[in-house]
């Protein structure tokens, strides 16, 4: 019961603290959503899911994944995700 008790406290930690590195305005529209609407977008050599690493407890591996993001609202995350699919097929 404890070790359950644990993890469930490490992992509301680590979902607290992926809350507040979203604390910002979106990198493209400049507009400060709540962190339900901002997301992480990878700009490069993407790994895990931010979401995986928060449920495996690995502060470790979220941390490098972080780092390798920028916080956006999930519009602009859409258009980017958009433009890099369209970018691929003039390629």
């Amino acid at each position: 019961e404890r070790y359950i008790a644990n993890a469930i406290l490490a992992k509301s930690r680590l979902r607290r603290y992926v809350q507040t590195r979203k604390n910002r305005p979106c990198a493209d529209c400049g507009i400060k959503y709540p962190y339900y609407v901002m997301q992480f977008d990878h700009l490069r050599d993407k790994e895990y899911h931010i979401g995986t690493l928060v449920n495996s407890n690995n502060t470790k591996k979220l941390e490098l994944e972080l780092a390798k993001c920028e916080v956006v609202c999930a519009n602009c995350h859409a258009e980017r995700t958009y433009q890099r699919g369209v970018a691929q097929l003039v390629e």
